[in-house]
C-alpha cells in the first residue's frame, strides 16, 4: 500500500501494488512475444528491402502500394517481391492481373519467369479495364492465393478500403503498382513506397516509404 499527502494535507491511500521483478520480467515476456508475433506475421521477400521494413519483411494479408512509373522500376520491383512471397507459400497461387490495355502494353509469362516467378504457381489474369478491381477483391478474398500483382492507375478511397479487408480476409498480399501521381491520394495500403530509378541503368532503386511504420528514411534497394 502506497500513502500520499495531497495539497490540503489529507492522506490518499492507493493498493497499486508496487512492480516487483518478477513483474518486470513477465511484462518484459509478453512484449517479447508480441514481437515474435509481429516477426512471424511478415514475410521476407527480398533482401535489399525487408531489412528497412519493421518485422523484417512484407506483413501477411496486407495491401502494399509500390508507386512509380513502369520506367523507373515501380513493376520491376513489385514483380520482384511477388517472386519472393511466393516462393515462401509453395502451396498457395500467386496471380497477376495484367488489364487489357488500349495502348497494347501488356505483361507476358517470359518477363514474369524473368522477375522470379514460378510459372506453374502463377495464374495470369487480363480483364477489362473496368473489371479489374472487382477482380483483385475476389482475388485477394482467397486463402489459396499467395500474393496478387495488379497495376491499378485509378483507385477510388472506398476501393482502396475494400481492397485492404480483403487482403486480410484472405491472408495473402496485395500488390498494387500506381503511378507516382497517386502519390497524395488517400489509401487503405499499410505500406507506400515510392520507386524511382538509381541515375543510371543498372544502378540500385532508390526507394522512399510514404508509409511504413517506424521510418521515413530513403532507402536503396537492388531487384
Amino acid at each position: 500500500m502506497v500513502i500520499r499527502t495531497n495539497s490540503s494535507g489529507a492522506r490518499a491511500t492507493s493498493t497499486t501494488p508496487p512492480t516487483t521483478p518478477s513483474t518486470a520480467l513477465e511484462q518484459a515476456l509478453r512484449r517479447g512475444s508480441a514481437l515474435e508475433r509481429e516477426r512471424a506475421a511478415c514475410l521476407p521477400a527480398l533482401p535489399s528491402l525487408d531489412r528497412h521494413l519493421p518485422g523484417g519483411g512484407v506483413e501477411a494479408g496486407s495491401l502494399v502500394e509500390v508507386l512509380g512509373e513502369q520506367a523507373a522500376g515501380a513493376l520491376r520491383l513489385a514483380l520482384r517481391l511477388a517472386g519472393g512471397l511466393q516462393a515462401r507459400a509453395p502451396a498457395r497461387t500467386a496471380v497477376v492481373i495484367d488489364p487489357l490495355d488500349p495502348a497494347g502494353l501488356a505483361l507476358y509469362p517470359p518477363a514474369l519467369a524473368q522477375a522470379g516467378l514460378d510459372l506453374a504457381r502463377l495464374v495470369l489474369l487480363r480483364p477489362r479495364t473496368h473489371d479489374a478491381l472487382p477482380c483483385l477483391d475476389e482475388v485477394l478474398r482467397s486463402s489459396a492465393v499467395s500474393v496478387a500483382v495488379a497495376r491499378v492507375p485509378h483507385l477510388p478511397a472506398a476501393a482502396s478500403q475494400r481492397l485492404r479487408v480483403a487482403a486480410r480476409q484472405g491472408g495473402g498480399v496485395g500488390l498494387l503498382v500506381r503511378p507516382a501521381a497517386a502519390r497524395g491520394e488517400v489509401s487503405g495500403a499499410g505500406l507506400r513506397l515510392w520507386v524511382r530509378e538509381g541515375g543510371a541503368p543498372g544502378r540500385p532503386l532508390v526507394v522512399e516509404p510514404l508509409r511504413c511504420r517506424g521510418t521515413h528514411d530513403r532507402w536503396s534497394v537492388d531487384p
